[in-house]
């Protein structure tokens, strides 16, 4: 691309992502996403323990591989 500023899929992809974590997802958003996860097998309970254990944190004085395990 001209101009050297990358692909705009990829810039879109970025620029989500910050505003994501500055303005955080709104409500109702977050549960119409979550339901159509519900429908995708195991899916659902996969995030719903990705999330706990990022409210968990690491665990402290573990090597990185087993921080989130």
């Amino acid at each position: 691309m001209k101009g050297g500023i990358g692909d705009a899929d990829t810039l879109v992809a970025i620029a989500g992502s910050l505003a994501e974590a500055y303005y955080g997802i709104p409500q109702s958003i977050s549960e119409q996403e979550l339901a159509y996860f519900d429908s995708c097998g195991d899916l659902r309970a996969i995030i719903d323990e990705f999330a706990e254990r990022l409210k968990e944190g690491p665990k402290k004085n573990a090597p990185a591989r087993e921080r989130f395990s």
